[in-house]
């Protein structure tokens, strides 16, 4: 996390592909939600942590950080 977080602060984007969602989400300034191949929904993590579509799809409703 220390080395993802250097990296954003230089400017240099980079993804993170892991099914670990609450240490990502707690990482990250935007995430991607992808199901079947498809993206589903983006936004930041408190967008996606408030996002009916999310909470049904992926995280579960007693999902939190």
């Amino acid at each position: 996390s220390d080395l993802v977080r250097k990296l954003a602060g230089n400017g240099i984007g980079i993804a993170i592909c892991d099914h670990n969602v609450r240490d990502t989400l707690k990482l990250v300034h935007r995430a991607y939600l992808i199901q079947a191949g498809k993206v589903i929904l983006e936004g930041t993590p408190e967008e996606l942590l408030s996002d009916a579509r999310a909470r049904a799809a992926y995280l579960g409703e007693n999902f939190s950080l």
